[in-house]
């Protein structure tokens, strides 16, 4: 019975599983980016955490498969009191071709977005950089740059790899 009261007297503690229901601007940011990502709300819960633990380091910020955006926002606005600048990689266009044997998704997967309407959700986020195009391809402008934390969220197995190669040694 001794232990039973205790129990009674006891805090509630937070249940870590389920912090993200109780973190107000994480909530306005998942309704500012709904619709815009594929990304559950757990996933996005860490990004925005990783994020968050980054903003006083140095280097900036990538994200390579950008889609429609919403976890780049996520980003952004979740770094804006940072200033630190978030490089945005993807087609804008679906996916290329791909390899049969490796890869799931096909070219033209994707397809649904455009440049102009990701940068019509990210249009009030100051500290974003475009690159349209090919990774690595596009990657020349932040060869010299070193980065805190990189998104890679392609689906093509060579991406993956381009991806690693190019940021590991920057990171």
């Amino acid at each position: 019975m001794f232990s039973f009261l205790n129990r009674k007297k006891r805090k509630k503690t937070p249940n870590p599983i389920h912090l993200w229901e109780e973190d107000g601007q994480f909530n306005a940011f998942m309704m500012e980016i709904s619709g815009h990502t594929l990304v559950d709300k757990v996933r996005c819960f860490m990004l925005y955490q990783y994020a968050k633990s980054v903003s006083c380091m140095s280097g900036d910020v990538a994200e390579i498969g950008v889609y429609k955006g919403g976890t780049a926002r996520l980003l952004a606005r979740t770094l804006q009191p940072s200033e630190k600048k978030i490089h945005l990689f993807d087609t804008f266009s679906g996916m290329p071709a791909t390899d049969n044997v490796k890869d799931y998704h096909r070219k033209g997967d994707f397809g649904d977005t455009c440049m102009e309407k990701v940068s019509e959700l990210l249009k009030d986020c100051s500290n974003v950089l475009f690159y349209q195009g090919l990774f690595p391809d596009t990657a020349k402008p932040v060869a010299e740059k070193s980065f805190c934390l990189v998104h890679v969220y392609v689906d093509i197995y060579r991406s993956v790899i381009d991806c690693c190669e190019f940021f590991y040694p920057r990171l």
